[in-house]
């Protein structure tokens, strides 16, 4: 079932209210460079970036003028919604998938460099996900599921059920089966289950797979926080403590976790510029592509809700390095689900559309040799 919401003027303009009132508490949020944050107060380099405290519909009304919405729900009962920049006669239909720790704002939060408003103005109709547990896409068919099942989903799930969804009613919408996908970090690892397990369906739906920074084979990876989790995954029982992944939702843990970093960044403004370098560290990332007037946006847009269980799968295929495999519940668990003691590999073999692969020279997370 679609039901098609008419969204955008009001709530733009009521947190675009709430946004005076945090500009007058907050003052300047953005620099030119990251020197400038010592004293953004008073800095000339400094100024207030109101997207800051925007989501996706509104952004989308600012820089497009048009923001459609529509809820989805998938065969597994999750209820899902869809924003669309809308475009008569587009050169193509575009599905921008988000990867964990965020939801459709991240393709949104660059202002007129956002991919998604690019890839509008070149001539395409774009569309945007929310993955199950996100912002927009937090209900369920069933209202009396407890906390802990809602939560029992992987990345897996996202490319059995959520993609499928999508898809289908932006087929039904545009009146295209030519479908171009566009995944970063974890929307490529649910694109490719997609592309492999469902092949069929995106054979018959997908034009091409562009997959961003894909996280799936880890034989090469060097990414310190994964290096340090297969230490973890190597200790007596930690397997064990592991595969009780129903451990729900990382959401108990953010409002202790960001209030305590906006009052680290207020009492330490260096601390700011420093955390771009650590990020080089963990992740690879180049400190010059990052720009400055953004961090703060990154967290913004960063430390959303999403299931452990994600975790727990990345960990499990960290481990094995060389398998894309499906979760890995034990040796019984499995033996009653997948009728073997071993979970099974993603049938990659499968895959009959054309994929490319982007890749950054310097990520030790999602490598560029696989």
């Amino acid at each position: 079932m679609i039901v098609k919401i008419v969204l955008c003027s009001t709530v733009f303009i009521s947190i675009s209210a709430n946004s005076v009132v945090k500009r007058m508490t907050l003052g300047n949020n953005a620099c030119k460079n990251f020197a400038n944050y010592f004293d953004a107060k008073f800095n000339e380099n400094c100024f207030y970036n109101s997207d800051m405290f925007l989501e996706t519909p509104d952004l989308i009304t600012k820089y497009a003028g048009k923001c459609e919405a529509y809820k989805i729900t998938t065969e597994d009962g999750y209820i899902l919604t869809m924003f669309r920049i809308p475009r008569e006669n587009p050169k193509g239909v575009i599905l921008l998938q988000h990867p964990v720790t965020v939801n459709s704002r991240m393709y949104m939060s660059q202002g007129n460099n956002s991919l998604g408003l690019l890839l509008w103005k070149a001539g395409y109709d774009v569309w945007l996900n929310n993955q199950r547990g996100t912002l927009f896409s937090e209900d369920h068919t069933n209202s009396s599921i407890s906390y802990l099942d809602y939560w029992d989903f992987s990345f897996h799930e996202v490319g059995v059920f959520d993609i499928p969804s999508e898809i289908d009613l932006m087929k039904r919408v545009t009146k295209s089966s030519n479908i171009i996908f566009i995944g970063h970090s974890q929307g490529s690892t649910s694109g490719l289950i997609y592309a492999a397990v469902k092949n069929q369906h995106a054979k018959n739906s997908v034009k091409l797979f562009i997959f961003m920074a894909m996280p799936c084979y880890f034989q090469h990876n060097s990414s310190p926080e994964f290096l340090v989790a297969n230490l973890i995954l190597s200790l007596p029982f930690a397997q064990d403590l592991l595969r009780m992944f129903k451990l729900g939702s990382v959401l108990p843990f953010l409002p202790f976790l960001l209030p305590l970093i906006r009052v680290l960044f207020r009492l330490f403004p260096f601390i700011l510029p420093a955390t771009n370098y650590i990020f080089s560290f963990l992740f690879g990332w180049t400190p010059e592509e990052m720009d400055p007037a953004l961090i703060n946006f990154d967290y913004a847009i960063y430390f959303k809700n999403f299931s452990w269980k994600i975790v727990v799968h990345y960990f499990q295929l960290t481990e094995t390095k060389t398998k894309f495999q499906m979760f890995d519940y034990g040796r019984r668990n499995n033996l009653k689900i997948y009728h073997s003691e071993v979970p099974p590999l993603y049938p990659v073999e499968n895959v009959t559309v054309p994929v490319y692969l982007v890749s950054s020279v310097n990520d030790t997370l999602a490598t560029a040799k696989c």
